[in-house]
């Protein structure tokens, strides 16, 4: 921590030769000598040339950006009176820069430039050149031989015992002695203290008799107080001071609110004789009034007053009149429901799903929907919120509507979304679903290599790569294939069928007519293939029931060849790379069949390689060029070779080493492929061409969606409800600050009250504005649902903590019992005071009593961890603050209880004295009538005593007088007790 170290003076080191200018001169003159040494036995010294020191009578302006803070600061109304008017200078030596003269022997040096206050009413600020000048009174103006006391530096120091300041901390300033008084306008001006400043400021010629003297006298011969004074200015402000009072005189004027003014404060009376509009007075309910409560409750009131007997008939009342808005079941539950009547709201009824009250008797005590709505002191809470929103629906719905941002453009893509996924899947249903496996593969043909047939956890196969590791030649699954064998295309029309060829079909076909032979005719009719053997010219594949056994040497279709050498260069590995991911395909298909011992055989084969696991994770038709860009294929050339040998084996009639799967692996997968199910695969392609999900996942990769908004790739609608995060406590407050508090309103000035949160009134407004934000949002056709809980902070919580859960996820239970902690159980201490005003920085805080023998409280808690600052500060106006507190009344009242201390902000330097004499224990308690003189200023030629234990002594210099006036900051301690009771 920094401390504040005061100097008398600072200025160059020629001033410490300055005398008294010779007689008829204005300026001194200096004359430089120099002692030069050749040797220690040969020195001589030099006269350098004669100097002339700058002094006042130079100076035309002082550059305003030299002054720093001024107290008061300039246009201030209520200004402490018994303080002292300074203003800093940001350059240390500038007060005594140009001073005519040297330090006094006890080290006193006048300032060339002094700080003058006058009353506004006897003095006044003219035009003048070459600077402005101020016209006052002589009696207004202090003693400048006594300017040197007024005049200091400030340095802040880390160490007090280390003589180094902290660097860039120096700052001047200057000091007007005047006392101020309660209520009255001041002119300040900082103005030169020498004739010479005055002649040269004003324009006139610089008398040397005069120069280097004071630019004013107050008790000179011939000298009356009210002689006119023209001085120059070099800084002006103004400022009036406020009704006379410190801040600890401040804090001593606060009492607690008693006596008539306590009378009815708390609670506002309604009548409730007649509650609906047009209504006759029903005798019955007569004088019925029912005192309610505000948001804040007083603390000897622990809830609402009990309603009055006459008013008890409300209940049935409310009761009917609100389930008339609930739809009307036909009896026995038969034809449709008649919509309700135009009724009150029942308010929270689509938060908790429901569309009437709970008529037994005793309910409200435990369900909240029907204590607020059958309560008239809850649905006049309630009925604030939700006017509160139809005032503001404008500004509200325009926040909605930005908070939601492009929420209903991507709706309005979802929507599309929803249509293109049910046409699709209709389409996918009628002309997909229905065709046969060879009409698939030919459908399929373009997208074959983008639709998954096998699916295995996070590895997949795409349709075109089990058909290429299949039995099926790779041009016969192809596009070129498909357009070519088309049903109506060039090959189709020339082809003839023989006769026989279509078994069933002849006698409605003459023969040797031209049919159309496609390939789906030509995959699933066996008979015809055989039948076309002679009479089509165009290459057949064979069909998929595998009629006819495939020779045992053809290589596998898909599989890379691979030269059994030694694999060290980054193409070798690369075909090394794409052999096996080709066997990871081959195992996954023949798994996808059936065929679980092969897929066995293989995979405990690929089981130890290095690159397996990245391989495993990755699609495996699509592993390629992840493995190969990851250099995750990188093996050892002896463990790539043995595998190798023993799943595959060498085609004998291959020059180039092409490596056929091992016979081991069965007759179903073996070196002419994989034999591929008909109907499985034609099922599982099905599955694979299913639009289902896929526009989704199109949606998600065009809209980004928030976290915890929905599931991005889902087509349904987006519902966000707003989140409104303003306490809505400053609105209640601005639109109705006596139900907020009732009697704030006729709150005195200069007292406190504690008061406490009034939980059940607090959740009913929060409902009633949740219930009408709904049905707002509803109307603007706004992408939200009822039963969302918009606004959720009723107190300005700092670190912006909910007040209230949802709605919908209430249980039950009493009203007022889901608020939380920080919500419903604050003690709050209302302050409306004189001191706030004055001081808006003023500190409070929360602090244990120590307990004594008997109980009572026997000071502050010595712990400065246990004191509490408020949980919040609720400003009400410029004099009234509601401060918040966690806490019971009981526990705070005590005994032994807490105390409430105030604490002045100590954010700038103060200087002055106390109003009032008191004993002088320190210099903290130094007052004005020990300092002042007759004319009103404090003066340093006062003998006063230093208190006992001071090493400061008054008067003895500018650093000791500005370490005695500078005011410490205040705290004053207050029991609890001592406020809520007279």
């Amino acid at each position: 921590m920094t401390s504040l170290r005061f100097t008398s003076h600072v200025r160059p080191a020629v001033g410490a030769r300055l005398g008294a200018p010779p007689a008829g001169e204005v300026r001194h003159r200096l004359t430089s000598a120099l002692t030069l040494t050749a040797t220690p036995q040969d020195t001589a010294e030099v006269t350098g040339p004669e100097l002339s020191v700058v002094g006042p009578e130079s100076v035309i302006g002082v550059d305003p950006g030299l002054f720093g803070r001024r107290t008061p600061a300039p246009g201030v109304t209520d200004a402490v009176a018994n303080d002292l008017v300074s203003v800093d200078v940001s350059a240390v030596d500038l007060p005594w820069r140009f001073t005519a003269r040297a330090a006094d022997e006890q080290g006193r040096l006048r300032p060339w430039m002094v700080l003058v206050v006058v009353e506004a009413s006897t003095g006044r600020l003219q035009p003048g050149a070459p600077l402005p000048v101020l016209l006052t009174r002589r009696r207004e103006l202090p003693d400048l031989s006594e300017s040197w006391a007024w005049a200091h530096v400030q340095s802040a120091v880390a160490d007090p015992a280390d003589a180094g300041a902290v660097p860039g901390s120096d700052i001047a300033r200057l000091v007007c002695p005047r006392r101020l008084t309660a209520g009255r306008p001041y002119i300040a001006a900082v103005v030169p203290a020498f004739g010479a400043g005055v002649a040269v400021g004003t324009g006139a010629d610089v008398d040397p008799e005069t120069a280097s003297g004071p630019a004013w006298t107050v008790a000179a011969p011939g000298d009356g107080p009210d002689d006119p004074v023209k001085l120059p200015v070099y800084l002006t402000w103004q400022f009036s001071t406020g009704p006379e009072g410190d801040f600890e005189q401040l804090v001593s004027r606060i009492a607690p609110l008693a006596g008539e003014a306590a009378e009815g404060f708390g609670s506002r009376p309604v009548d409730v004789s007649a509650p609906w509009p047009d209504e006759q007075p029903d005798p019955a309910r007569a004088g019925a009034v029912l005192h309610v409560q505000g948001a804040l409750r007083d603390i000897s009131a622990s809830g609402d007053a009990p309603a009055p007997p006459e008013s008890t008939d409300l209940r049935e009342a409310l009761a009917d009149a609100v389930d008339a808005g609930a739809p009307a079941v036909p009896a026995g539950g038969r034809g449709p429901a008649r919509p309700g009547a135009l009724a009150p709201p029942l308010y929270g009824g689509p938060h908790a799903g429901r569309e009437t009250v709970d008529r037994t008797p005793g309910a409200e005590d435990q369900d909240w929907l029907s204590a607020l709505n059958l309560d008239v002191r809850h649905r006049i809470a309630a009925g604030l919120g939700a006017e509160f929103v139809r005032r503001n629906q404008e500004e509200l719905m325009a926040y909605a509507w930005e908070f939601a941002g492009a929420l209903r453009e991507a709706n309005r893509d979802r929507a599309h979304g929803r249509l293109s996924e049910r046409v699709a899947a209709s389409a996918h249903r009628r002309h997909v679903a229905t065709l046969t496996s060879a009409e698939l593969v030919a459908l399929s043909a373009p997208a074959q290599h983008r639709v998954r047939s096998v699916r295995r956890a996070q590895l997949g196969v795409t349709a075109g790569a089990e058909l290429h590791v299949s039995r099926l030649a790779d041009g016969f699954a192809g596009t070129a294939f498909a357009r070519l064998t088309r049903p109506s295309g060039p090959v189709a029309r020339r082809a003839v069928a023989p006769a026989g060829a279509f078994p069933g079909s002849d006698e409605h076909m003459p023969r040797n007519v031209p049919r159309p032979i496609g390939l789906a005719r030509a995959l699933t009719d066996a008979s015809a293939i055989r039948g076309l053997a002679g009479a089509v010219s165009v290459p057949v594949a064979a069909d998929v029931v595998q009629e006819v056994p495939p020779p045992p040497a053809q290589p596998v279709a898909g599989l890379v060849s691979l030269q059994v050498q030694a694999v060290s260069a980054a193409e070798d590995r690369l075909r090394a790379t794409r052999s096996l991911t080709s066997l990871e395909v081959v195992r996954l298909v023949a798994e996808a069949n059936g065929y679980t011992a092969p897929a066995a055989t293989i995979d405990s084969g690929l089981d130890g390689l290095p690159f397996r696991a990245s391989l495993r994770a990755a699609d495996a038709s699509e592993a390629v060029s992840a493995l190969v860009d990851t250099g995750t294929a990188a093996m050892a050339a002896g463990s790539l070779r043995t595998t190798l040998a023993s799943l595959t084996e060498r085609s004998a009639s291959d020059e180039q080493g092409h490596l056929l799967l091992h016979q081991g692996c069965g007759p179903d997968v073996g070196g002419a492929g994989v034999r591929v199910d008909a109907e499985g695969f034609r099922q599982r392609l099905v599955d694979g061409m299913n639009p289902d999900g896929l526009v989704g996942a199109r949606l998600a990769q065009r809209v980004a969606l928030p976290s915890g908004l929905g599931d991005p790739h889902s087509t349904e609608d987006l519902t966000r409800a707003p989140d409104f995060p303003a306490p809505l406590a400053m609105a209640l407050l601005a639109d109705a600050p006596d139900w907020f508090l009732p009697g704030l309103s006729a709150f005195p000035t200069d007292r406190v009250r504690l008061v406490a949160a009034n939980a059940p009134f607090i959740e009913a407004y929060l409902i009633g504005l949740n219930h009408e934000m709904n049905r707002e949002l509803l109307w603007r056709e706004y992408p939200s649902h009822r039963r969302a809980t918009t606004f959720r902070m009723f107190w300005p919580h700092p670190d912006g903590a909910q007040d209230l859960p949802q709605i919908a996820l209430f249980a039950g239970g009493p009203l007022g019992s889901h608020l939380s902690a920080d919500a419903g159980e604050l003690v709050i201490l209302l302050v409306r005071a004189e001191l706030l005003r004055r001081y808006p920085r003023t500190l409070l805080f929360m602090v244990p009593a120590r307990a004594a023998d008997d109980g009572s409280p026997a000071g502050l808690e010595p712990d400065t961890t246990r004191w509490s600052p408020p949980v919040f500060a609720l400003p009400v106006d410029a004099a009234t603050t509601a401060y918040a507190f966690r806490g019971s009344p009981s526990e705070i009242v005590g005994p032994p209880g807490a105390y409430f201390v105030f604490q002045e902000h100590a954010y700038q330097m103060r200087f002055g004295f106390d109003l009032d004499e008191a004993p002088l224990n320190s210099w903290n308690d130094l007052s004005w009538p020990l300092v002042a003189d007759a004319r009103g200023f404090a003066s340093v030629n006062r003998a006063i005593a230093s208190p006992a234990g001071s090493d400061l002594a008054w008067g003895a210099d500018a650093a000791q007088t500005a370490a005695i006036a500078l005011q410490r900051p205040v705290r004053v301690a207050r029991h609890a007790s001592e406020l809520v009771a007279p």
